[in-house]
């Protein structure tokens, strides 16, 4: 195991109990998966027809569409929560608004077919794994509109990622406020 990651996923987590203290255990538990998910994927036999391989790769599919659904509550959450939090920047509360919209994009055609949006663009409900031998699992959206289909493909490390970096931004918020209040 990444111990350093788990360092990282474990201390930034501490930012979440100003959002529900009850979700530090869950984005501890997001922290772990992903770098099970992360470590798991190169030993991954992609190809293979033996059903055991099979298996393996449709296990490593489901948690990271179950990591992803989990990852945006949290996202949902604490945005809704952070509106009103004055421990937390500005930019920190965008930064959540965006990257939440990042997930949205993978999870409304993961979970339900559901037009978003003020351009009234519809999620065709179609996504397909795509592997990257270096970025793991992602997901290709295709996406309609008045101007036909559009494919975006959006890799769960690139999520992982940029949730994370919100956890450091947050509680970097956080200590900037501490700060403040000693002097």
């Amino acid at each position: 195991m990444n111990k350093r990651k788990l360092s990282d996923w474990i201390n930034n987590s501490m930012c979440i109990k100003y959002v529900d203290l009850l979700l530090v255990g869950n984005v501890q538990g997001l922290g772990l998966l992903n770098i099970e998910l992360t470590k798991d994927f190169p030993k991954l036999n992609l190809n293979s027809k033996l059903k055991s391989d099979q298996l393996k790769k449709l296990r490593h599919i489901t948690l990271s569409e179950l990591w992803i659904m989990g990852t945006y509550e949290i996202l949902r959450l604490t945005k809704d929560i952070l509106v009103k939090n004055t421990n937390f920047s500005d930019q920190s509360k965008n930064k959540v608004r965006e990257i939440l919209s990042n997930f949205t994009e993978i999870r409304i055609p993961l979970v339900k077919f559901q037009k978003m949006g003020k351009n009234n663009r519809l999620y065709s409900g179609v996504t397909t794994p795509t592997f990257d031998s270096v970025k793991g699992l992602g997901w290709s959206i295709h996406t309609s509109n008045k101007e036909g289909v559009r494919t975006k493909i959006v890799y769960r490390s690139d999520l992982a990622n940029e949730f994370l970096q919100l956890l450091k931004t947050l509680q970097e918020d956080l200590r900037a406020k501490s700060i403040s209040k000693q002097n």
